[in-house]
């Protein structure tokens, strides 16, 4: 089911990276003849489906949105994850595809607050300081996914867990969050996630690392270094 709000403030728009630079007042100004929509999805709920129209521009306020493809076999291939303070489908706005080449499902409760793509489209393109962010946002992603390409490139669990860790996650310090669950961990660096849960268990044994609630805790970092 599918809660639908159309009285919303934009200062809820404040917390997405796009517009982390913009005050209310700015912000405000910039959408005052824009209308938005959010919406609340549950897990496991399908969202879009491939092949969709590409209608709408969506900023996930909290949860995570999986993408999603299905082989000739009907296995299911998790490629990637929108998360909280994230919006999507900017690459398709952009290069004016008009259809979705994924299915979007909700992975952990979420809200989305949906802007029209033309609309959007042509914000970014008339303000100069929203395309100067929409620039940083989506070099951003841009870096982020050649690590996570650089990251699933190494053969071991353990290389890629240690990559993850150090490589991606490197600005977190000693105690990084795990996002939401050990099969989200598992989709982004494309291994199962009971072979995940006993690598986990075996760097644990070793005081490597530590599972600690919604954290990894490195506990030796000279270790876990020398795995790469």
């Amino acid at each position: 089911m599918v809660v639908v709000n159309n009285m919303i403030d934009v200062k809820v728009l404040q917390t997405n990276q796009l517009f982390r630079n913009f005050d209310v007042e700015t912000l405000r100004d910039l959408l005052q003849n824009v209308p938005l929509q959010q919406s609340t999805y549950t897990r496991d709920q399908i969202i879009l489906e491939e092949g969709a129209e590409v209608e709408r521009v969506g900023f996930v306020l909290k949860g995570a949105l999986c993408v999603t493809n299905y082989t000739a076999e009907g296995f299911e291939l998790n490629n990637s994850y929108f998360f909280a303070k994230e919006l999507f489908p900017e690459y398709l706005v952009f290069t004016r595809m008009t259809s979705f080449v994924y299915n979007l499902v909700c992975s952990e409760n979420a809200q989305v607050v949906w802007m029209n793509a033309n609309q959007f489209r042509d914000l970014v393109h008339h303000h100069t300081e929203l395309s100067q962010a929409m620039i940083y946002y989506m070099s951003c992603r841009g870096y982020r996914d050649q690590l996570l390409l650089r990251c699933i490139g190494y053969k071991t669990i353990r290389e890629r867990l240690s990559f993850w860790l150090l490589g991606i996650h490197q600005k977190d310090g000693d105690y990084v969050p795990i996002p939401f669950s050990q099969q989200i961990l598992a989709d982004l660096i494309h291994v199962s996630r009971s072979s995940l849960n006993h690598e986990l268990k075996q760097l644990a044994e070793e005081q490597i690392v530590t599972h600690d609630g919604q954290f990894l805790h490195i506990q030796n970092r000279a270790a876990l270094s020398a795995l790469l």
